[in-house]
């Protein structure tokens, strides 16, 4: 006899990524972000080398020219980088990249570091804009995509119900708009509108500061401003997995026995939530993964073993 209340109770887990917004025909990926930026501004110099320079008011406040921050920006990227790498660039952009830093020099022609780090000091306040401007309009960009009912997909109707639980990394509300899953069976790990949206790396802080000796003389007295910029994209992933710590235990205490997972591309910055879901389930649950092509299917699978899933229990399917 079937026991209908324990099948009422059963719940997949879904893990969602970027893949099943763009299966659904939205503009969600890093190139159309960067598509974006160049649509809203005219004449966008990419390769200004120029640091924007401080706008001061009358009541002594500083600005800066949003279009200057958002080309030296997407200068300081382009040579970092492909945009399908956006989020690890981030990690590693070379914020001395530029043509206007030399060092002050004293009387006799040798470098004065003091001056240089004062000179320095009083430009500083842009690299903290620099970032948080891109902030701003990455969030501007996902207010901006479109989620249209039309896009709705009767695989996905027919797969997701409403008791499932599901762990998304996406910014968008896809599930809730088109398929009305409940808000609390739903986790945007890394934020949704209108809250902060997280993105970045996921280096360690010891990974991104910056030693006086091996950075030029001209960039003296910037090594702490560039370290908070890069801080500013870290992913802080062991706090993110405190802050949520309810769902994973969710996760544990709920009858999930099936894993799905869509459109996930198992980015090796975000694989620490995956290690933190297999904790919370039986080590014999089954994990059912979409994939597009043999290499695809080549990495899930390595990645999965080698978080310790075992073989019998992965099964990947190419959609």
């Amino acid at each position: 006899m079937i026991n209908i209340e324990r099948w009422i109770l059963i719940r997949n887990l879904f893990i969602i990524g970027n893949g099943f917004d763009l299966a659904h025909g939205m503009k969600t990926s890093y190139d159309d972000f960067y598509q974006y930026i160049k649509k809203k501004y005219s004449n966008l110099e990419e390769e200004n080398n120029n640091l924007p320079e401080a706008i001061f008011g009358r009541k002594g406040g500083i600005t800066y020219d949003e279009k200057e921050l958002t080309e030296y920006m997407l200068n300081l990227l382009n040579h970092t980088g492909e945009w399908n790498k956006f989020e690890s660039n981030l990690g590693e952009i070379d914020f001395f990249y530029d043509d206007y830093s030399e060092p002050v020099f004293d009387k006799e022609g040798d470098p004065d570091i003091s001056k240089t780090m004062i000179l320095n000091e009083s430009k500083s306040s842009v690299y903290p804009e620099l970032c948080y401007n891109l902030k701003s309009l990455f969030k501007e960009w996902i207010q901006k995509i479109r989620i249209l009912k039309r896009y709705r997909q009767e695989y996905f109707e027919n797969k997701f119900k409403k008791n499932n639980l599901f762990f998304t990394f996406n910014y968008t509300k896809t599930l809730e708009k088109l398929y009305n899953i409940p808000l609390e069976n739903i986790l945007h790990i890394h934020g949704t509108l209108p809250k902060d949206l997280i993105f970045g790396h996921n280096l360690k802080l010891e990974d991104i500061e910056i030693e006086s000796e091996n950075i030029g003389i001209e960039y003296s007295g910037l090594e702490h401003v560039i370290y908070d910029c890069k801080n500013i994209f870290r992913k802080k992933i062991d706090e993110i997995i405190k802050k949520y710590e309810f769902f994973f235990d969710k996760i544990q205490k709920y009858n999930v026995e099936k894993i799905y997972i869509y459109g996930f591309s198992f980015s090796e910055i975000d694989l620490p939530y995956l290690s933190e879901i297999i904790k919370n389930t039986p080590n014999n649950i089954i994990w059912e993964i979409t994939f597009h092509n043999k290499n695809d299917k080549e990495i899930f699978f390595k990645k999965l073993r080698r978080l310790g899933i075992k073989k019998k229990n992965i099964k990947l399917l190419q959609l």
